[in-house]
């Protein structure tokens, strides 16, 4: 039983409290980009109206905005999206996000689209009028900065990337936004690359290595005035003096440390910055070893 609630505490920091606007993503029914389906019990719950605009958070810190309609198909806990809005929030099906009103969306003054490589292949004509004026025409559609979407047209399917808005990171394409689609299409490849990102979710299991390092290291970066508030100096160039860095070769700590550490992907800081600490990783050992020798601070 003891060792049962060490085990609880040691990664307690991992725990996420049950809220009403954390929900499960289900398959939508209607395909569309800009919609999202709740049930009108959630609906009413959550203080949100038919047609209203929300924010959407997945992983790896992804958001995006959308219109949430009500289906009364829907259970209460669960979430309707197409394969389109899960792509931009990093998830699947049965993985959970989160839901709030965003009731801040300005209407654009103008966005700029371009479409991916591979989708406009050997197409010719203009895509404004057979893909986006269509799309867009007297729909009042919310779009988020770095977001893709599937038009429909001219028997075809060409999926779009949105480069900027203005206002950003998000907007309301409304009849007088300015659309831009001049440049070059953004590549395949460039897109992958981006979905292949590492984040925490693609760890299986070493929950006590992940609460140690959110404890440690990410928890001073994230929010430094709890440090503070006790005397202890944080900022990205200074970690607290009790993260040591002996990270011996072991696999826990390879999963951690590959792709240039997990970590740095979800803090949005540099490899460099921890270096300054003199955080080593497994492939340098004796350095490690040698660090801890002379104290380690």
């Amino acid at each position: 039983m003891a060792g049962a609630e060490n085990d609880d505490l040691a990664t307690a920091i991992l725990r996420t409290k049950s809220k009403p606007n954390r929900l499960i993503v289900e398959e939508a029914i209607n395909d569309d980009n800009s919609v999202v389906a709740l049930s009108q019990a959630k609906m009413d719950e959550l203080e949100l109206f038919r047609g209203d605009t929300v924010q959407l958070k997945g992983k790896k810190r992804k958001e995006t905005v959308c219109i949430v309609l009500s289906d009364d198909t829907v259970s209460d806990d669960k979430i309707r999206m197409n394969r389109i809005v899960r792509n931009n929030l990093r998830v699947r099906l049965g993985d959970i996000i989160s839901i709030q009103a965003c009731p801040e969306v300005k209407y654009g003054k103008r966005i700029h689209v371009l479409p991916i490589d591979d989708t406009v292949d050997g197409l010719t004509g203009n895509l404004f009028d057979v893909f986006l004026k269509p799309y867009f025409l007297e729909a009042y559609r919310p779009v988020s900065k770095d977001d893709i979407f599937l038009v429909r047209g001219g028997m075809r399917a060409v999926e779009f990337k949105v480069i900027e808005t203005d206002p950003s990171p998000f907007c309301i394409v409304a009849p007088d936004t300015v659309i831009h689609c001049e440049g070059e299409p953004v590549k395949r490849e460039d897109e992958e690359e981006a979905l292949n990102a590492v984040g925490y979710d693609d760890i299986g299991g070493c929950r006590k290595q992940l609460a140690q390092i959110k404890e440690m290291v990410e928890l001073p970066l994230r929010h430094p005035q709890l440090f503070k508030a006790i005397g202890i100096k944080v900022s990205a160039y200074y970690l607290p003096a009790s993260v040591v860095c002996t990270l011996q070769p072991a696999q826990h700590y390879c999963l951690l440390i590959q792709h240039k550490m997990i970590l740095i992907s979800d803090v949005y800081c540099k490899f460099k910055m921890f270096q300054r600490r003199r955080i080593w990783s497994s492939r340098c050992p004796a350095q490690s070893a040698d660090w801890s020798a002379r104290g380690g601070s």
